[in-house]
């Protein structure tokens, strides 16, 4: 059966894992084999920690089952959210009224994912850009910049 690693056992050397029908349990780590999805060429792990700005491109990870045990006990989960696995979509930000990371997608709707089922474009955000490329965002790229130290130059947000 494929489940989703969420950490340690508190209580003992296990590795906790989360299953699709809401069963969790402890495994010795040599007992699992683990499995890691490899992001699409161009994108990599999502990390919230880093600044990435409203309207990067990310992609929801291709495994509904993983993309559905992460987000249903944090976030939330809606049938209609199986459609986007796989899909590439638009960062909005964090969700409003919990951990989940807003992403608009082509066909116009939004919905709220965790943050380990997503892939980002890029690396990091420090990475040259254009002024162009962010419109309404530039101001806000140089606003966290200089929270950060200091605003690097036009081309670097």
């Amino acid at each position: 059966q494929i489940g989703v690693v969420i950490g340690t056992d508190p209580v003992g050397p296990g590795i906790r894992v989360n299953f699709s029908d809401g069963q969790r349990w402890s495994f010795q780590p040599q007992s699992l084999f683990i499995k890691k999805e490899e992001p699409p060429e161009g994108f990599v792990d999502f990390d919230v920690t880093s600044k990435f700005l409203n309207g990067d491109q990310v992609v929801v990870r291709n495994s509904l089952e993983v993309v559905r045990v992460l987000t249903e006990e944090e976030v939330g989960w809606e049938e209609e959210m199986g459609a986007y696995v796989g899909q590439v979509g638009k960062l909005m930000g964090a969700d409003s009224v919990g951990p989940g990371i807003r992403v608009k997608f082509s066909d116009g709707h939004c919905l709220s994912f965790h943050q380990r089922t997503l892939f980002s474009k890029m690396s990091t955000p420090s990475l040259a850009r254009k002024e162009e490329d962010y419109g309404e965002y530039v101001e806000e790229a140089r606003q966290r910049q200089e929270a950060f130290g200091g605003f690097a130059g036009a081309n670097y947000l």
